[in-house]
């Protein structure tokens, strides 16, 4: 029996564009960051029970950055729950990175790029149709796929992250 992975895929936490933090996560990404681990395992602090655990984190790695929002984004999740981050893949390795994912059979987190997002989803779903967007603006998503052992494919879900400190400033500022 081949072991098939839960795979949730979110995008790096709100993060400043503009000067003097660029590519560092804004002060509500940071509370998005912080409120992370608490959505996995066994209680789920937005009432509508945990996601599983992740026992592997991965991020898109790039050897010219010298933050990661996507690292930045994890890390409160990665410490909480003892899991180191994998940066092992970059932008164009998404291919690599879904096969590697699969053949890990366990539950995983990948934090990636939004430019990105639609093609793991496709790839993971092996479905070149699958249309459904990640909106320019939205940074409180969590995709999930889920083994359907009835169906042999992926079931796809999404689901809102609710954090208590949102308080809709501009995300680009922070």
């Amino acid at each position: 029996m081949q072991l098939r992975a839960t795979i949730m895929l979110i995008r790096a936490a709100e993060h400043c564009t503009k000067s003097p933090r660029p590519g560092l996560l804004s002060s509500i990404g940071a509370s998005r960051a912080r409120e992370l681990p608490g959505l996995f395992g066994a209680r789920g602090v937005d009432g509508r029970g945990a996601l599983p655990m992740p026992e592997f984190i991965f991020v898109c790695g790039s050897a010219e950055a010298l933050t990661s929002v996507e690292r930045e984004t994890v890390s409160p999740l990665a410490r909480a729950s003892n899991i180191s981050i994998d940066e092992d893949y970059g932008l164009g390795e998404e291919h690599r990175l879904v096969g590697n994912v699969e053949a890990i059979g366990a539950t995983v987190l990948i934090c990636w790029p939004l430019s990105a997002i639609p093609l793991i989803a496709r790839l993971v779903l092996r479905n070149e149709a699958f249309s459904v967007g990640w909106p320019e603006g939205r940074f409180d998503l969590i995709w999930s796929f889920v083994w359907d052992s009835d169906r042999g494919a992926y079931r796809f879900g999404e689901r809102i992250q609710r954090i208590s400190s949102d308080s809709g400033a501009d995300p680009g500022t922070g």
